[in-house]
Parts: structure tokens; C-alpha cells; sequence
């Protein structure tokens, strides 16, 4: 797990600093400069703590067809699931095969707690051969976003693309077709 600062804890930061200038005019304003300090980096660091120790109740999983045509949809369906007692607000990002389309998918969703969602992604299969699904990277938040933690489940999902034979089987028989209504002109040969 990775900590990152939050968008309001960048913001905060942010602004006491520019704050600060105010020292420069008015020295006797330090005391209520360091208490905005102190109460920025106490409560966040307070919800750091608690998304900390529930990170881990958040699971991610991704369940595929094992087989399918060329030219159809590959039916992903990533499951989320808060096991903890907050209210989270989380950003997945399963890795997509690169031959398939599209190749980057970042849906967030609010997580109530005790909560569990399942999204849906149509992938393209554009060819034939085996796609792999990758890892599920998770960026989790708290509803003040003053932290985020950042983490990676293993997860590994193969789906076997295999050609369409019916588009195969109405080429032939239309050259076939093709061959007894005009025999005098030469066909391709599969």
C-alpha cells in the first residue's frame, strides 16, 4: 500500500501557505497560522489512520467468459466490495489486454459500507488468440479525500478468442455460388 496526499490536503496546504505571506504585514497572526497547520495535519493525518487500517477490507475481482468469437464483445464484469464500516470512494483500474478495445477503463464509485457493485465493460475482440486480463489497481479515498491509499490485487483472467467460422462458412458458400452461376471466371481458392 502507498499513501498519497488527497486533492483538499494539497489544497489546504495550499492555501496556509499563501496564508503565511500575511506573517510578513501582520507577525502576531502566527498563533492562528499554526493552529490552521496543526489542525490540517492532525485530521489528516487522523483520516489517513482510518483509511489506512480499512484498505484492506475493499476486495476487487473480475469474472470473464472463458471463450469467444472474434469481432464480439468480451463481457468484463469487475466486482467491488467494501467490507469496512465507511463510506469509501474508490477508483479501479483493471489492466486490459492490449489487443482488445478499449484498453484503459478507470470507473470510480462511492462504496457505502458493507456494500457490493458490479460494472460491466464490453471489450472488443479485434483478433484472434488469448487476452489477458492483468491486475486490478486501486486508488481508495475517504469522503474528506485528505489521504488516498493507493494498492494492487493480483488477479490474472485469460478469455481464448477464437475465429468466427460462420463468417468463414457464408464466405464459401457464396463463392461456391458465385463458381455455378458464372463458371467461366476463375474464384479464390481458401
Amino acid at each position: 500500500m502507498k499513501f498519497v496526499p488527497g486533492g483538499a490536503l494539497v489544497a489546504g496546504g495550499i492555501s496556509l501557505a499563501a496564508s503565511s505571506s500575511l506573517l510578513l504585514m501582520e507577525p502576531r497572526l502566527w498563533p492562528l497560522i499554526a493552529l490552521g497547520w496543526i489542525l490540517l495535519l492532525s485530521v489528516s493525518g487522523w483520516d489517513l489512520r482510518r483509511l489506512h487500517a480499512r484498505a484492506d477490507a475493499v476486495k476487487a475481482g473480475v469474472r470473464l467468459p472463458p471463450t469467444c468469437r472474434r469481432g464480439e464483445d468480451i463481457d468484463l464484469e469487475l466486482a467491488l466490495d467494501n467490507d469496512s464500516d465507511l463510506t469509501l470512494l474508490v477508483s479501479a483500474r483493471p489492466l486490459l489486454p492490449q489487443q482488445g478495445e478499449p484498453q484503459i477503463w478507470d470507473p470510480t464509485v462511492y462504496l457505502p459500507p458493507g456494500a457490493r457493485i458490479r460494472l460491466s465493460l464490453p471489450v472488443r475482440a479485434c483478433t484472434r488468440g488469448a487476452y489477458e486480463f492483468g491486475d486490478i489497481y486501486l486508488r481508495i479515498r475517504s469522503r474528506l479525500r485528505l489521504a488516498q491509499v493507493q494498492t494492487c490485487i493480483v488477479h490474472r483472467a485469460t478469455t481464448r478468442v477464437f475465429p468466427d467460422t460462420e463468417s468463414v462458412n457464408d464466405y464459401l458458400l457464396s463463392r461456391r455460388a458465385h463458381s455455378l452461376t458464372a463458371p467461366h471466371l476463375r474464384t479464390a481458392r481458401l
